[in-house]
């Protein structure tokens, strides 16, 4: 990844690696930050609040998040780590063992709709959601998904 041609101007010399990494890691601060705020504001929104805990090995809950009370609480030992992800009405998780698993969240808890084996290996990258397209990476490579 090239440096800004501005930021080199700016030090009037070509960045060492050493400044090149400087600047990502104070871009990626700067726009992560704003993501911070908005998936806040998502939080809040979007109640209760779906997550996968350390419970019982790995548990679906979903959560007031006011309150902080537990509303409903899924199967032990559902996964042990998931990249969870809200597209519209939906709810998707990709768990580490490569299942994706696209439900829907009431006030009974969470009802899942399909699940989906999308990669020979482990998952642990966060899914990305585009339209009806799902990117997946997995350990060794990069997979759209279309769902119809």
């Amino acid at each position: 990844m090239k440096p800004k041609r501005n930021e080199q101007r700016k030090r009037a010399h070509a960045l060492s690696a050493e400044e090149r990494v400087e600047v990502v890691k104070r871009a990626t601060l700067e726009v992560r930050s704003a993501t911070i705020f908005g998936e806040l504001i998502i939080a809040i929104v979007y109640l209760p609040l779906f997550a996968l805990s350390h419970r019982n090995r790995g548990q679906y809950v979903l959560l007031d998040v006011k309150s902080g009370k537990t509303l409903w609480t899924g199967m032990p030992r559902a996964a042990e780590n998931a990249a969870i992800v809200r597209a519209g009405n939906l709810i998707v998780a990709l768990e580490d063992d490569a299942d994706l698993v696209i439900g829907r969240v009431n006030a009974g808890g969470f009802q899942e709709v399909k699940r989906y084996t999308v990669a020979s290996g482990a998952t642990w990258a966060q899914p990305v959601i585009a339209g009806n397209r799902i990117y997946v990476k997995d350990a060794s490579s990069l997979t759209l998904w279309t769902i119809n």
